[in-house]
């Protein structure tokens, strides 16, 4: 960040300084930790908004990122969202970025939404693991969860919420794409979810 000249943006654009490093997925290249010192950009002021270089860089079968079923879209989409950072859904299929766009929709979206990124939530959810992680977008008494599972493995997602202090009434978890439906009970449920990816829990009465 050059702030003298960048602070009188509005947006600022990363991520074509790693079309040469690209080598089929973001796993390796972009972890957790690096995604929130290198990509947030919060603190500056603009809005930080990620550029995928995932047919634009030099590998074979780039096909595959055209795909909807992409999980290596699926994944970089779901760690930008996670980080309430801004996707330009280029270089792959947008199918994963319209989905979070209409989960948006549906919590409603603007300056009223709380966001409780998952290093700084504990006061709302017991924290599970260092791979698998969870952002609360809280909207009044109507919240979106985004769970992350960025390991090579399937997990069992142990959620356990302080609905009191989070001030949300809710009873169920619903998966906004397969309107999967998982109660809630003292304020926990386990979700399932499988390697690399993320779901949209909406928390509901």
């Amino acid at each position: 960040m050059y702030m003298i000249t960048q602070s009188f943006s509005d947006i600022i654009i990363d991520g074509e300084n790693y079309t040469s490093m690209f080598k089929e997925n973001y796993y390796d290249l972009i972890g957790l930790d690096k995604f929130r010192a290198e990509f947030m950009v919060h603190q500056w002021g603009p809005a930080g908004v990620f550029l995928p270089e995932f047919t634009r860089a030099l590998v074979p079968d780039k096909d595959r990122y055209e795909k909807p079923d992409a999980i290596e879209v699926r994944h970089l989409a779901g760690m930008i969202f996670l980080h309430d950072s801004l996707p330009w859904p280029a270089y792959s299929d947008p199918q994963p970025y319209v989905t979070i766009w209409a989960a948006q929709d549906e919590l409603g979206w603007g300056d009223d939404v709380d966001f409780l990124p998952y290093w700084d939530n504990a006061d709302y959810l017991a924290p599970m693991t260092d791979a698998l992680v969870a952002s609360i977008f809280r909207n009044g008494d109507r919240a979106l969860v985004v769970l992350f599972n960025n390991t090579d493995e399937s997990q069992d997602a142990s959620l356990a919420f302080d609905l009191a202090k989070l001030g949300v009434p809710a009873t169920q978890l619903r998966d906004f794409e397969t309107g999967e439906q998982f109660t809630l009970t003292g304020g926990a449920a386990t979700v399932p979810i499988t390697a690399r990816n993320f779901r949209l829990l909406f928390m509901e009465r």
